[in-house]
């Protein structure tokens, strides 16, 4: 394939699941020429000024880009979604009212952060 709309065509594509793009993955996705990479740690963690084979970081950009693999975090969205990862967790402490610190501007139960009210007093040790 060679863009998305080759699969919205109804082209194959090889797609690797992982929880951090580290230079092993890479590898395995190179050697099994997978199409896309999807992770759950967004990496870059902050803009970079330049790219080099000299740092970890710039080897994995670069062999994305050498290999012509797509790479997608879906960190931040799976934390944010009604009943993500973040909504998981709290309720996972104790039973009471799980809501977002930041509200989605548009979706129900969405944002970021969570708290959770307890409906009684719940230890946590």
């Amino acid at each position: 394939i060679d863009t998305l709309r080759d699969v919205e065509r109804g082209a194959s594509a090889l797609v690797l699941l992982c929880v951090d793009l580290t230079e092993q993955v890479l590898s395995e996705a190179a050697s099994a020429r997978a199409h896309f990479v999807v992770t759950y740690s967004p990496m870059p963690h902050s803009p970079f000024t330049t790219l080099s084979t000299d740092d970890v970081l710039g080897r994995i950009v670069l062999g994305c880009a050498k290999h012509q693999i797509a790479v997608h975090s879906v960190h931040s969205a799976c934390d944010a979604a009604s009943g993500g990862v973040n909504a998981w967790l709290a309720r996972s402490l104790a039973r009471g009212v799980v809501r977002p610190i930041v509200k989605h501007p548009k979706v129900a139960d969405a944002g970021q952060g969570r708290v959770l009210e307890c409906d009684e007093a719940t230890p946590i040790s």
